[in-house]
């Protein structure tokens, strides 16, 4: 799931980047434009919705907070 997670955001992104855990979506570039187009090809991706909150780039210093959150939207999908 981590790695099907990983492709959508490569594939919304304008440039190369090399994307871990830790990697800062900051100092990879990605803005809060980026990240809500990104947003919304997961939402697409794996016919999830994020809520309000979720939607707040400021609390995503990091990759892994983020697959965080979207693995937890996914889960809750699911149950």
């Amino acid at each position: 799931m981590e790695e099907k997670i990983v492709r959508v955001i490569k594939e919304n992104i304008s440039r190369p980047v090399s994307l871990d855990k830790e990697s800062s979506l900051a100092a990879n570039g990605i803005d809060s434009i980026e990240f809500i187009t990104i947003v919304i090809a997961l939402e697409e991706e794996f016919d999830i919705k994020f809520g309000d909150m979720q939607l707040v780039y400021s609390n995503y210093k990091t990759l892994g907070q983020l697959l965080s959150t979207v693995q937890q939207v996914i889960e809750e999908k699911n149950n």
